[in-house]
């Protein structure tokens, strides 16, 4: 080891053994705070999560996913060209898809499950650049495939537009003691008994 001063080396050769009293520049608050700062940490790729949109309840067993992308972020985690979209169902993977310059353009991807059975699925996604990073995994979105035919009520002598509009069959039951007489003007259907 060498001296600053006079680049000579030190001498421990006349130490005895225990605690040594040691003397020399104090270092002040002022050196403290201009000593040299250390080098930054190395930002690490951080990839993130797409989301994941699509109708709450459909008849339709192979539903349209939008897949909603981060292309925003100037970080180095945004989507971008050739990145990949995991998509999960049920906690599966059931597609990947590669993004491209339209997707990225307009902020989101589109993709057809493939299908379905009946009942309630958890979906979700996952990002992977071209690094291999991948995201965390996105916030599940429930979608329920509902394949029973939708029913209308008919209450006080009227049948709700909207359930009527819905309904691919409109089916009148009479509980009443005497038939009645049943119109149906959007099918220009009229019975009476």
């Amino acid at each position: 080891m060498t001296s600053r001063k006079s680049d000579a080396p030190f001498d421990f050769s006349r130490l005895s053994d225990g605690a040594q009293a040691t003397t020399g520049p104090r270092l002040d608050s002022h050196a403290l705070d201009n000593a040299p700062e250390a080098p930054p940490e190395a930002e690490l790729d951080i990839v993130r999560a797409p989301t994941v949109e699509m109708a709450e309840v459909t008849n339709d067993t192979t539903p349209s996913l939008r897949i909603g992308l981060d292309i925003t972020s100037t970080d180095g985690s945004a989507a971008v060209v050739g990145d990949m979209v995991i998509v999960l169902v049920d906690g599966a993977q059931v597609a990947t898809l590669a993004l491209t310059a339209a997707d990225i353009a307009q902020g989101f991807a589109t993709l057809d499950l493939p299908a379905l059975t009946a009942g309630l699925h958890q979906i979700a996604a996952r990002q992977i650049d071209a690094a291999g990073n991948a995201s965390a995994q996105a916030a599940n979105d429930a979608v329920l495939i509902d394949l029973s035919a939708p029913t209308a009520t008919l209450a006080s002598g009227t049948v709700n537009a909207d359930a009527l509009a819905d309904a691919e069959v409109l089916t009148l039951t009479d509980t009443a003691a005497t038939a009645a007489s049943v119109s149906l003007v959007a099918g220009d259907l009229s019975a009476a008994a």
